[in-house]
């Protein structure tokens, strides 16, 4: 089932001899409620209410799934969140949600693996779409939570897999480089 264009780019990248059949929008299309989201961050961040949220959304894969060029390796998947939590400790007043949908690693175990900060939580039994109503940014590499972020009006920033995929065409920032403002940045 091809939901947007964009899930029919994605598809078309490699060849296959499926039948893919255009949809239009199955379950990506919801909008966020966004005073659900805001008693659901005033309950997670309790005392940063404040802050801007970056919320990071993606599932790592093993290197012989299907589109491995794609998706990131365990190794990948814990390098880009170690980026980001250094990151955001560097930001005033940003908070860092990572929202894994699922990892062979547990809580305690990827938080074992991560820079020691408090300006980050796992968030796992929090529904995304309430976690994406709250956020200011999102970051993933390839994942329909990014087409999610975009129907919502929510920033993304295409990150991890060391560079090598865009799942949609985005603005790619560089050093020194001035940032224009924008839908997807890499």
């Amino acid at each position: 089932a091809l939901q947007t264009p964009l899930a029919e780019a994605f598809a078309k990248q490699l060849p296959s001899s499926v039948q893919f059949v255009p949809t239009g929008p199955l379950i990506w299309g919801r909008v966020v409620d966004r005073a659900k989201s805001e008693k659901l961050k005033v309950g997670m961040l309790a005392g940063r209410e404040h802050c801007r949220v970056v919320v990071h959304a993606g599932t790592p894969h093993k290197r012989g799934s299907q589109h491995f060029h794609v998706y990131e390796t365990m190794d990948e998947y814990v390098a880009a969140l170690a980026d980001l939590v250094s990151a955001v400790d560097k930001i005033p007043n940003t908070f860092l949600i990572i929202k894994a949908k699922s990892t062979p690693l547990n809580k305690d175990q990827l938080q074992a693996m991560l820079p020691s900060s408090d300006n980050y939580l796992n968030s796992i039994e929090e529904p995304f779409l309430d976690v994406l109503g709250l956020s200011d940014l999102l970051v993933s590499l390839a994942s329909t939570t990014i087409e999610e972020a975009l129907q919502n009006r929510v920033p993304v920033l295409l990150y991890g897999g060391e560079g090598r995929y865009q799942h949609v065409e985005a603005f790619e920032i560089v050093p020194d480089s001035e940032v224009e403002p924008r839908a997807v940045y890499a």
